[in-house]
């Protein structure tokens, strides 16, 4: 997505008065102050654009705490605006602005907070599962949004008991000559660091755990064979470890901190908005649509909320074009993600209906979304 233009500029001069900014807006926006020399001075957002560069330039008598407060009067000599529907928007618009205005700095001035993933490199020598708040490389297998390192962490505990994962990575990394730990002797690791398995056997066990991840159907099959194998050799307490590991995974991605997880070098994003938010009328509202896939954003098609049919059909074919062109990019999918997080997990919001691609293809799932979100229809 390239980034957005701003919709209008006020030129302040060198000695503003209070009244030259009655002509910006009072609604939603991102805001950018420039010097004389037209360098940028000040990005920001804004529920109340009028009201946010008002307090940028003047005093506020009213307010003590006002004079503390750093003035761009008498150094900015424009304001440029950009106004948007919601609080998404703006955010979704100010992180696009901000990368190409400050590209080695930007993700240190965004407004909102960064999510968690787990990730994996399944072709490396010494895979591990790990929880990880940025990502840098397509080789990993990417899992998120979580939104705090804990339930990644306790995540990956689960993964790591259910498949017989390795505890102690620096033990992993001394293969073959490593020394088992006690996970070795009560029979939940295989112990490939000290060779007692091949690494080949290792991977596999990663590969079934991916599997999972990945929500096979099949994916807690591993997970009982391990659980018969112990009870059929009357090890009852192995047996009982993986029952309990396996029915908590079994219901895993059903617990509030793990709904959203996905595997995201395969899931794309469609963020359904109100043209007019004061506007919450099924029958007379219009809709934008942001598609989302792999760090790339593409603004879609708008309509009226009463031909969703009609608009599904075209935001499918627009992501479907999009999977196909748009190069994977890291740094924009940790990001992005993080945004969608934001209101993905933010109870009782009704500025953004969020989906996946393959929702998109139940009308009546989407549609229940639109309603509930955006329309506080049960």
């Amino acid at each position: 997505m390239q980034p957005p233009k701003f919709d209008s500029q006020l030129d302040l001069g060198a000695a503003p008065k209070p009244d030259d900014i009655d002509t910006v807006p009072t609604g939603n926006g991102v805001f950018l102050f420039r010097d004389n020399a037209e360098r940028p001075l000040m990005l920001g957002v804004a529920a109340n654009l009028r009201a946010m560069v008002r307090s940028k330039l003047f005093e506020d008598a009213e307010d003590p705490l006002d004079k503390k407060r750093v003035k761009l009067t008498g150094v900015a000599r424009s304001v440029t605006w950009l106004r948007t529907v919601n609080e998404f928007e703006r955010y979704l618009c100010y992180w696009q602005i901000a990368r190409g205005l400050y590209p080695k700095t930007y993700r240190k001035l965004l407004p909102f907070a960064g999510c968690w993933f787990i990730t994996v490199d399944p072709q490396a020598t010494y895979p591990r599962f790990e929880a990880r708040k940025s990502i840098d490389s397509d080789r990993q297998a990417i899992f998120g949004p979580l939104l705090r390192r804990k339930d990644a962490e306790h995540l990956i505990r689960l993964l790591e008991d259910g498949f017989d994962l390795c505890r102690y990575y620096d033990v992993l990394l001394q293969t073959p000559r490593g020394q088992a730990c006690a996970y070795f002797d009560m029979g939940r690791c295989p112990a490939p660091c000290d060779g007692s398995v091949p690494m080949s056997t290792y991977h596999a066990s990663i590969e079934a755990a991916l599997a999972f991840m990945k929500k096979d159907g099949n994916g807690l099959v591993p997970i009982d064979a391990r659980m018969k194998e112990a009870a059929a050799a009357t090890n009852f307490e192995l047996a009982g470890v993986y029952k309990k590991v396996r029915d908590e995974l079994n219901g895993v991605f059903t617990k509030p901190a793990f709904r959203h997880v996905r595997y995201l070098d395969d899931t794309d994003w469609i963020a359904v908005l109100l043209d007019n938010p004061r506007q919450r009328q099924p029958d007379k509202a219009s809709l934008r649509a942001y598609g989302f896939w792999r760090g790339t954003v593409r603004r879609l098609a708008s309509g009226k909320a009463t031909e969703l049919e009609t608009l599904t059909k075209q935001w499918r074919m627009a992501m479907s074009d999009l999977r196909e062109k748009a190069p994977f990019a890291p740094g924009a999918l940790a990001i992005s993600t993080a945004l969608l997080a934001r209101y993905l997990f933010k109870p009782d919001q009704r500025m953004v209906a969020i989906c996946t691609v393959k929702e998109l293809g139940d009308s009546d799932r989407l549609r229940d979304v639109c309603s509930a979100i955006l329309f506080n229809k049960p």
